[in-house]
C-alpha cells in the first residue's frame, strides 16, 4: 500500500507516493456490522489521514484498531490491558519509564486471537515491549517510526525531535544521492517527499492541522534506510541509553535549499 492514496470525496486528496510502500500498516477499519453501535465510555475514534480509523482512551493512554464496539472484542482488549499492567507491576525498569506512555493493544501475529499490548513513548523516541523471559525490552526505532506513522490522529504534535530529523536526515540523504551514494530512494523520489513535507507545512502555517498527515509521512518513511533511522529522543534522556548522538539542534529550518 503506498504511503498516501487518493480519497475520492473527501476532500482532502494527496498526491500518491507509490514509492513509498507501508507494508507495515496494520490498521483494520471497524466491521460495518456494529458501526452503529456506540464505543464504550472514554473512548473516541479518529481517523487516519488515509480513511482508517482507530481507537484511544485519554485517560488509560491505550490505544486500538481492534473493533471496540463488538461486546466480544472490547472485553478481550481491556483484558489484555489490565493484564499487561499486572506484568509491569514488579518490573524495576517501570520506575523510569517516561510519564507519557501509550499502550498499543494488538492482536499477535503468530498465534491468533491473543491479544497484548506494546508501549510507546512520544517524548523519548521508544518503544518498548514485555517479555515474560526478559522483563522489559525497548524494541528497534523502526517500530517507533511505525507506530508514528500508524496513530497519528490524536495529538495535536508531533514527537519531541522527529520533524527536525526528518528534514535533517532527508537533506543528508538528497545529498548522499547527488555524490552517487546507492540509496532506496532515487533523487526524484526525494525531492518529491521535500515538495509533499513544505506543502504540510505551509499548509500548517495557514492554521490547518497537519500534524496527522506530518506524522504518516515521516513515521512511514524514517524506516526505510539507515540514514533516515534517527532516534527521536531529546537529549535528557540520552544518557539513560549510551547513545552518542547528542541532539543538540533546538531549532530547525523549514526551508531546505
Amino acid at each position: 500500500m503506498s504511503i498516501y492514496r487518493t480519497r475520492r470525496g473527501s476532500g482532502n486528496n494527496h498526491e500518491t507516493l507509490d514509492f513509498v510502500e507501508t507494508a507495515q500498516y496494520e490498521h483494520r477499519s471497524a466491521s460495518i456490522l456494529t458501526a452503529g453501535q456506540p464505543l464504550p465510555r472514554g473512548w473516541r475514534q479518529f481517523e487516519h489521514p488515509n480513511g482508517d480509523i482507530y481507537y484511544h482512551h485519554h485517560q488509560l493512554r491505550a490505544i486500538t484498531v481492534l473493533n471496540i464496539r463488538d461486546a466480544t472484542v472490547f472485553r478481550k482488549v481491556m483484558d489484555a490491558y489490565n493484564n499487561h499492567l499486572q506484568s509491569l507491576d514488579d518490573d524495576i525498569s517501570m520506575r523510569r519509564m517516561p510519564s507519557d506512555l501509550e499502550f498499543v493493544i494488538v492482536e499477535s501475529h503468530d498465534i491468533p486471537s491473543v491479544i497484548w499490548a506494546k508501549m510507546y513513548s512520544r517524548a523519548r523516541g521508544e518503544g518498548y515491549t514485555w517479555l515474560e523471559e526478559d522483563g522489559l525490552v525497548v524494541m528497534s526505532p523502526e517500530e517507533f517510526w511505525t507506530y508514528v506513522a500508524e496513530f497519528p490522529s490524536h495529538h495535536r504534535e508531533l514527537p519531541s525531535g522527529a520533524e527536525h530529523q526528518f528534514v535533517q536526515a532527508l537533506t543528508e540523504a538528497r545529498s548522499n544521492v547527488v555524490r552517487g551514494v546507492t540509496y532506496p530512494f532515487n533523487e526524484r523520489q526525494l525531492d518529491m517527499m521535500h515538495s509533499r513535507y513544505q506543502r504540510l507545512v505551509e499548509a500548517r502555517a495557514q492554521g490547518r492541522n497537519t500534524t496527522p498527515s506530518l506524522g504518516w509521512l515521516i513515521g512511514a518513511t524514517m524506516p526505510i534506510s539507515p540514514t533516515l533511522r534517527r532516534r527521536v529522543a531529546p537529549p535528557e534522556d540520552q544518557e539513560m541509553h549510551n547513545d552518542t548522538d547528542d541532539g543538540t539542534e533546538d531549532e530547525m529550518d523549514f526551508i531546505m535549499g
